[in-house]
């Protein structure tokens, strides 16, 4: 496991910390704990998808899955709004606050453990997007 003690007065300041996986999960998981302790948000980017240990969901404010990675941490196909609601809560059920899967085209499903929706992209984000694509 990393030694994170030198970033504890980093993670103090911080208002949320964001991780993705692209760092060893050790270090993830730790840098959960001290944000955890000193009453910080943890949201995390579970890319790439791998498993991850309870402790480590209980200690996230929010959790950002896509599809395959909702499908790889819950079991669930996530296809549509329903199963994005069954994947989420079996996320919220492991402590995680709320649950945002990102759906591509479909959009995005929010869960905050009690109540949930499927927040659709819209044209003007579509066309944002595309803008975007033939400007890079």
């Amino acid at each position: 496991m990393i030694d994170l003690e030198s970033a504890r007065e980093a993670i103090a300041k911080a208002e949320i910390i964001l991780m993705q996986l692209e760092i060893p999960l050790m270090t993830v998981v730790r840098a959960a704990e001290l944000a955890h302790a000193a009453g910080k948000r943890v949201v995390l980017n579970p890319a790439p998808a791998c498993e991850l240990p309870d402790a480590l969901l209980k200690r996230l404010y929010l959790i950002t899955p896509n599809e395959t990675e909702a499908e790889r941490l819950t079991g669930i196909a996530v296809k549509d709004a329903d199963t994005a609601a069954q994947a989420s809560k079996i996320l919220t059920d492991k402590g995680v606050k709320a649950v945002i899967v990102t759906m591509g085209s479909q959009g995005a499903y929010y869960f905050n453990g009690s109540e949930g929706r499927l927040i659709p992209v819209s044209q003007s984000q579509g066309n944002r997007y595309h803008c975007c694509r033939r400007c890079v």
